[in-house]
């Protein structure tokens, strides 16, 4: 979202706290958190925004926060990655894949320092990447901790059927809070993408916290 004030107009926020990254960027990440769940906002991951700082163009920053029902609490990290790797191998070194493997790699080491304190986390976002198990990106993250892809083995209908690129992973404890096949698409009834309307189609998960 641009700000909180297009924000408030999907979600009410007498029901949902809403949480935007500081970024000085167009379409910042962002959580809309339903009431009365505790919020607290972490430090944001401002090294996602691997861009030099003379560069025109900034990369959006991952927005941090821990939620909590008052007897388990969810680390949430939200990201938007570059754009333009979808597919290709580590050995691509032209265009956008450079950019998004320092960005992969960043991710991995705070999803190894929420395995280290052993903390229920989840990351979720745009990956901009259409991530496997098979994929390179995901084994390394695996290497280093065991994580949920929860689009894994599935394909998007999404404006007539693609692959995924928005993706939710989840870590640690919130392994096992995952709802078997509740993954759900919100699919638009056009068939073509109208002016102004996202190319991306909502993804989620129902999670059972203890």
């Amino acid at each position: 979202m641009d700000g909180p004030e297009p924000a408030a107009q999907v979600f009410d926020p007498q029901t949902y706290q809403i949480i935007l990254s500081n970024a000085p960027i167009i379409q910042r990440v962002g959580l809309a958190i339903r009431r009365p769940l505790s919020v607290t906002v972490n430090e944001e991951l401002s090294s996602l925004d691997v861009a030099a700082p003379n560069a025109p163009h900034h990369l959006r920053t991952g927005l941090d926060v821990t939620v909590s029902d008052g007897k388990s609490h969810l680390r949430i990290l939200v990201v938007h990655l570059k754009t333009g790797c979808w597919d290709q191998p580590l050995t691509q070194r032209k265009h956008s894949c450079p950019t998004l493997y320092q960005q992969f790699q960043i991710l991995e080491d705070w999803i190894a320092e929420r395995q280290d304190e052993g903390e229920p986390y989840a990351v979720l976002g745009d990956f901009n990447r259409r991530l496997t198990m098979h994929d390179p990106l995901m084994q390394q993250i695996e290497h280093d901790a065991p994580v949920l892809l929860t689009t894994a083995g599935k394909a998007s209908p999404c404006w007539n059927g693609e692959y995924f690129i928005d993706h939710i992973l989840l870590g640690n404890e919130a392994r096992s809070w995952l709802v078997p096949e509740s993954l759900r698409v919100m699919t638009y009834q056009n068939d073509s993408v109208p002016e102004g309307l996202s190319d991306h189609c909502p993804v989620s998960v129902r999670l059972h916290l203890p």
